[in-house]
């Protein structure tokens, strides 16, 4: 036997044992609770193969010994152990025993843990009390279907009693003054009843406040003394708690539970009371439920503005399980969005999927999926009515709540937004085709009237042929002109891509400029990587783009000074960048936002669609361009061209 047992016990003796049921009782507890509730008990602990039993089981049995083996237990209450202590966890299973005598008596199995198997029961009425026992009277009983689960919790035991309506004042003076009973009991109840966080009190029928507990003077704001032995209308008026008189005069007259929730005045509290009566007093639970009202009325507040800002907003809030397969919310204005009912999107949202465009039904589903792992929004056209069409903007993100998932967001209406789109990019696009009209009437206009005037003189015959010189270098810059906008107007697919080096087109420009560069004093110092591999490319477009870019370039140097141009070949992006680095008077910052608009230019005979025509020969190859500058300093140009796998 364990050193935890005693190995000898003399009937009527107590024997303390010390192991732990749980983390709050020691098996003696729990044995002596179901003595004064009137109940025997077995308590098996398949690891030490081992049952404890309490004195009324014994008294039932006539057995001097509270330890025996699990076979022992079993053969005594005539069951095999199969049918005894086969039992799955928090089953609970009914049982007809054989007391001593043939004695029926009923009882009920549980299992409450891994290795802890309980057996009890009520004490037929037969069998004598043991004159120890007065105090159950005063408690009451614990019914067979209950007695397991109320002897994990004192707090439930009281509760039971109140039920039960047999606690009396009788009972509660002996419980809270005269420890003659179990002291275990005892002192585990009276410690209940002074520190349950409800207030407690014990009323005669003729109201006198027979006892309150100190959770119930705090909630009062009175003590004990000046509370105890008076008249309860006295205490508190009748005139100003009418309330309490009438529905504590209702559980008197009816004999049976009320409940009901009132303020106390004096202390601007809002309680929630429980009154239990019996022949001769009303027990009361009273627990302050002041914050937790104000918790509530705020959570109804918050709930009717969410109401009233969800049913009068254009935007649509929905709620969905990480799934997709459950609509834990949508506001009402779903419908007069997507003209669908929310029952029907409820029961299949195919419904909703069904009516998106079918070009965009793929790319809203894959974002739809993406907002369980990240904020993301979509754009997509909906089919409103037969042939009514509508935009949507959705946007929607995860968020956790409880440990499970779930995707909120919102639909927005954006059709009208749209349009108004549409329109300001025609107007853009119509301003600005009025802004290129302009400046070719400007830039022919002035070359035409040179023209006009040479070809006046020359035909009036009083000069000679000397200004045919001018003439032609005028027409030459109108043919420069037209050019310039006839590779600008050249279609994308018009665009014929080969294998080239792109160093060797490098190479080929700057030395188109070698000339002119030792005229300036210009120095040209090139970088390439060696990997920078062959990408497919127009080679025309391409040697237009850098004749633009390094023209641009020594034009800003004046006087001697430097061009650098560095290639160099980023795998992780499979792109091929070129910097192109002039030590020239440099840009402000607010001229570099407007490289590439239609005649803009720093230059004083500069029409501006250079750099216009490189723009779209740069984005037609699928690269990007971009101008990094400091005045008096220089400026660079970076050109990013594409890799093209096969």
């Amino acid at each position: 036997m364990s050193k935890n047992y005693a190995s000898k016990e003399k009937r009527g003796m107590s024997v303390v044992q010390t192991e732990r049921v749980d983390e709050h009782f020691l098996i003696d507890e729990c044995l002596e609770m179901f003595n004064v509730s009137g109940n025997w008990l077995c308590l098996l602990n398949e690891e030490q193969n081992q049952v404890h039993v309490n004195e009324r089981f014994r008294e039932l049995f006539r057995l001097d010994h509270s330890v025996m083996k699990r076979d022992t237990c079993a053969s005594l209450l005539g069951k095999t152990e199969q049918e005894l202590f086969e039992i799955d966890e928090d089953e609970t299973r009914s049982i007809l025993l054989s007391g001593a005598g043939g004695l029926p008596v009923e009882g009920v199995v549980k299992r409450t843990s891994a290795n802890r198997i309980m057996i009890s029961g009520r004490v037929p009425s037969s069998v004598p009390d043991h004159q120890g026992y007065q105090f159950e009277r005063q408690l009451g009983t614990i019914s067979n279907s209950q007695s397991v689960d109320h002897f994990m919790t004192w707090l439930s035991l009281i509760d039971d009693q109140m039920k039960n309506q047999s606690l009396n004042s009788k009972s509660i003076e002996n419980l809270l003054g005269s420890p003659n009973a179990s002291p275990i009991v005892y002192n585990r109840l009276k410690e209940v009843v002074e520190h349950i966080p409800h207030g407690f009190a014990v009323i005669s029928r003729d109201w006198e406040i027979l006892y309150v507990n100190p959770t119930l003077e705090e909630i009062l704001g009175r003590s004990s003394e000046t509370l105890c032995n008076h008249n309860l209308w006295e205490v508190f008026p009748r005139s100003t708690y009418h309330n309490y008189f009438t529905h504590y005069e209702k559980a008197f007259e009816l004999n049976q539970v009320v409940k009901f929730q009132d303020y106390i005045y004096e202390r601007g509290r809002v309680v929630d009371v429980t009154a239990y009566p019996s022949n001769r007093e009303l027990t009361v639970f009273i627990q302050d439920i002041t914050e937790v009202n104000t918790y509530i009325h705020a959570l109804q507040e918050t709930e009717e503005r969410f109401s009233l800002l969800a049913d009068n907003i254009n935007e649509a809030f929905w709620v969905l399980s990480a799934n997709f397969q459950t609509w834990e919310y949508m506001s009402p204005t779903f419908e007069s969005i997507f003209g669908i009912a929310i029952p029907t999107v409820e029961k299949d949202y195919s419904t909703w999927l069904d009516r998106i465009h079918a070009g965009d039904r793929d790319r809203v589903i894959k974002s739809l999926r993406q907002m369980s792992i990240e904020k993301i929004a979509c754009e997509y056209r909906f089919e409103f009515e037969p042939g009514v069409w509508k935009w949507i903007r959705t946007k929607g993100y995860p968020l956790e709540k409880a440990e499970k998932i779930m995707v909120v967001g919102v639909h927005e209406d954006i059709t009208d937004l749209k349009e108004k789109d549409e329109l300001i990019a025609r107007s853009e696009q119509f301003e600005t085709i009025t802004r290129v009209a302009a400046g070719i009437a400007h830039e022919i206009k002035n070359p035409l009237t040179s023209i006009k005037g040479f070809l006046q003189l020359m035909m009036s015959g009083e000069t000679s042929g000397q200004y045919g010189d001018i003439v032609f270098s005028e027409l030459s810059r109108i043919e420069s002109i037209v050019n310039e906008f006839m590779l600008l107007a050249k279609p994308d697919q018009e665009v014929e891509l080969e294998k080239i080096n792109l160093i060797d087109i490098i190479h080929y420009v700057l030395a188109l400029f070698r000339a002119q560069c030792r005229q300036g004093g210009v120095r040209v110092t090139t970088d390439f990587d060696a990997s920078i591999p062959d990408l497919p490319s127009d080679p025309k477009r391409l040697k237009q783009i850098f004749i633009n870019v390094v023209k641009n370039a020594i034009e800003a140097i004046d006087g001697p000074g430097d061009l650098n141009v560095v290639g160099t070949y980023r795998s992780e992006i499979d792109c091929v960048v070129v910097c192109i680095t002039d030590s020239g008077k440099g840009i402000e910052s607010e001229q570099i936002k407007r490289i590439g608009e239609p005649f803009f230019t720093t230059k004083e005979k500069g029409t501006g669609l250079g750099m216009m025509v490189t723009t779209k020969f740069v984005e037609s190859l699928g690269g990007t361009i971009q101008y990094r500058s400091k005045v008096n300093v220089g400026t660079t140009v970076v050109i990013t061209l594409p890799v093209l796998s096969s």
